[in-house]
């Protein structure tokens, strides 16, 4: 498999300096420094900008280039908040964490028809931490997540709580998808990315007013065993309070009347257009920043 590389940003003395502060001093310092350090950033690392404005100039098409630069300052700050909030919570405790989910039992409730789910999950805010929260399936879930290759520390680890679940590897033979697709068969839950790009299979849908390539694995793993799509996008509403929003992509959905190919297109745009309705109430919660626009592209770039 060829996925493309997020860029990265700090260093393991930064963590380890966020940690000791969140460990020693608590939330309110720890934001207060974030927010000294990213003008640094995003003015003087011109990378930050750069990566940040795929999505920014489709989300703000009719901001012109120095304020969508303002822009990202607070952008980026808020990310810097969620990560800050994803260690506090495996530090400080799991019970600071206050989340809103509206369709907590409708999950549960299709999660015991042992059909198989695909949990779609998205860069949009805290969505590793508020994952751990789903902890009373009817079924087993599985992570498909390079757990081994998260910097800085992630919350399954940092919460003593890697334990709970069971993790599927991309880098593991044919990126995991045997261990994937049995999982689903029998009846279980497979958590993975809807919008972590692999090069070379993807599929095309409209996104922010123009084509955009996505990742055709959930799909394809969906039609080929039968399972549901669930895709769960999760705001932060305040400092360490989140919402998590439910959308079941395949209800009313059947393949009698649609080739899998056809299921698949369907299922990426209602995917697509749930992430779009997200993002018009919160516009500053997708952290994903890869290109997913480039045009006539086969492959992605950053």
């Amino acid at each position: 498999m060829s996925e493309t590389k997020q860029p990265t940003y700090g260093n393991f003395l930064g963590f380890a300096f966020f940690h000791w502060v969140l460990r020693l001093l608590g939330l309110i310092p720890a934001y207060l420094i974030l927010m000294a350090v990213i003008p640094y950033y995003v003015i003087f690392r011109p990378s930050v900008f750069r990566s940040s404005d795929h999505y920014l100039r489709h989300r703000f098409p009719d901001r012109h280039t120095a304020m969508r630069h303002l822009i990202s300052l607070r952008y980026i700050y808020g990310f810097g908040c969620i990560i800050i909030e994803q260690v506090a919570l495996g530090i400080l405790g799991h019970d600071r964490m206050k989340v809103s989910f509206p369709d907590r039992e409708t999950l549960y409730h299709l999660s015991g028809k042992k059909t198989g789910i695909v949990l779609l999950t998205t860069h949009v805010g805290p969505w590793q931490s508020v994952m751990a929260t789903i902890d009373k399936m009817a079924c087993r879930v599985f992570f498909h997540f390079d757990i081994e290759n998260w910097q800085g520390g992630h919350f399954f680890d940092l919460a003593s709580q890697r334990d709970r679940f069971s993790f599927i590897s991309p880098r593991g033979h044919l990126g995991g998808m045997i261990e994937a697709t049995k999982v689903l068969m029998d009846g279980d839950c497979l958590s993975i990315m809807g919008d972590r790009v692999d090069t070379a299979h993807t599929i095309k849908t409209s996104f922010l007013g123009e084509d955009a390539l996505f990742p055709v694995l959930p799909y394809h793993l969906a039609t080929s065993t039968g399972a549901d799509i669930v895709a769960l996008l999760t705001a932060r509403t305040g400092p360490m309070e989140y919402k998590i929003e439910y959308k079941c992509l395949t209800e009313g959905l059947t393949g009698d009347n649609y080739t899998k190919e056809e299921l698949q297109s369907i299922l990426a745009g209602r995917y697509a257009d749930f992430l779009e309705q997200f993002l018009k109430k919160y516009p500053l919660m997708w952290y994903n920043f890869f290109n997913f626009w480039e045009k006539n592209k086969s492959t992605l770039k950053n």
